[in-house]
């Protein structure tokens, strides 16, 4: 039997590799945006944190620490302004995620088609082959039987 071959076999694995590439280009996005996320977390947990903790009184008056008091408002400030870049950030890097997972999916779509086209083919080929290949059994069963009449045996055995 013939062998099958697809003659976009090349153009199939440039697109396989394409869809590859489309994919680890999607994974470093999402691990950036997963590592913008980790990095908001933390500075909100470190807001909480500073929020959470009781304001310092001076231990020999018993008043409020209000250089304690500017330094934390300014600390919480700077904290607010860091997650707020990162939430810019984020949104660019959401951004960049859709493009990249778009990307992907034209890649992975482009590759199925050829993919499909490959195994229809594939499949056509080998039916054909097979048609022939009976057909060619069937003359050689029909063509043995009529030498076999020809020599005057029946059925097997000889008369």
């Amino acid at each position: 039997m013939k062998r099958f071959r697809f003659k976009l076999d090349p153009l199939l694995r440039i697109r396989e590799h394409a869809e590859r590439q489309a994919e680890r280009d999607l994974a470093d996005v999402n691990a950036e945006l997963i590592t913008i996320d980790r990095t908001i977390q933390d500075l909100s947990d470190e807001v909480m944190q500073t929020v959470s903790v009781p304001t310092e009184r001076s231990s020999d008056t018993g008043q409020l620490d209000v250089h304690g008091l500017y330094a934390r408002q300014t600390y919480l400030v700077r904290m607010q302004q860091e997650i707020d870049a990162s939430f810019r950030a984020r949104s660019a890097v959401e951004q960049r995620f859709e493009t990249a997972r778009e990307r992907f999916s034209e890649a992975h779509r482009e590759t199925e088609v050829l993919s499909r086209l490959r195994e229809t083919r594939s499949q056509r080929h080998y039916a054909e082959a097979r048609r022939v290949e009976a057909v060619e059994l069937d003359d050689i069963v029909g063509s043995r039987a009529v030498r076999a009449r020809g020599e005057g045996v029946t059925d097997g055995s000889q008369t």
